[in-house]
């Protein structure tokens, strides 16, 4: 390798280094600028406010409701499947 040749490799390096240095900067300014029209946009326009959830009266739960939200009738039901699952030869 001769020096000239060196020498324009390592100008060729550098301005591709430069060239993808200032696209990821700009794109990277761009982003903020994005994020922060996003935040003025949302603090100006909220949205709806959140759903509340109704409270069931004592009427509506007829089934025995455990603390994890299943009933009883298909807790039963579940364990019965894996059981049979179980007892299953494979």
């Amino acid at each position: 390798m001769t020096s000239d040749s060196l020498g324009s490799l390592l100008y060729e390096a550098a301005t591709l280094m430069l060239t993808g240095m200032l696209f990821v900067f700009a794109f990277l300014i761009l982003l903020i600028f994005a994020v922060r029209a996003l935040a003025v946009f949302c603090k100006r326009y909220p949205g709806a406010d959140p759903i509340t959830p109704v409270a069931r009266k004592a009427s509506q739960t007829k089934n025995n409701v455990g603390a994890d939200g299943v009933d009883g009738k298909t807790l039963s039901i579940i364990t019965a499947a894996i059981h049979q699952h179980r007892n299953t030869k494979k």
